[in-house]
């Protein structure tokens, strides 16, 4: 099966964050990994967040933004799937760039793995539950 892998999870492979053991196992299921393209610049982002805060430096920032591009998972045009983001978003009262990973994950008859409290929350009970699992629900340590 197919998993489309988010932010939340993607960044502690280049970090250490509390779940990074576990989501460093993720690649080595041997499912194949996805993204909306919108993941690039999320991942940015983060890792500018994380050099202004100080919990990494300039050149790990910089660092991560060269990998990015050549790393995986495969990225996905977010315009295949962005009217069914935007109807799960409307639907979920949640960002779109979160349902982007949802709408994706649907596109693939995938799972997205993410460890987004507040997503997860949001999805639980409705039909877009079955698309978003925990990383521990795939990967147990």
């Amino acid at each position: 099966m197919p998993f489309v892998v988010d932010a939340s999870v993607a960044i502690q492979w280049y970090v250490e964050e509390p779940l990074s053991l576990i989501a460093r196992q993720l690649p080595r299921l041997g499912e194949p990994l996805y993204a909306p393209d919108l993941y690039l610049a999320e991942m940015g982002n983060i890792a500018w967040k994380l050099a202004m805060r100080g919990e990494i430096t300039t050149a790990h920032a910089r660092t991560i933004g060269e990998v990015l591009p050549r790393g995986m998972p495969a990225l996905l045009a977010s315009q295949t799937f962005l009217a069914d983001a935007l109807d799960l978003s409307l639907g979920l009262q949640h960002p779109l760039y979160d349902c982007l990973y949802l709408a994706c994950a649907r596109h693939l008859a995938g799972r997205m793995v993410t460890v987004d409290g507040r997503l997860l929350a949001a999805v639980k009970g409705t039909e877009a539950d079955p698309l978003v699992c925990h990383l521990r629900d795939v990967v147990t340590a």
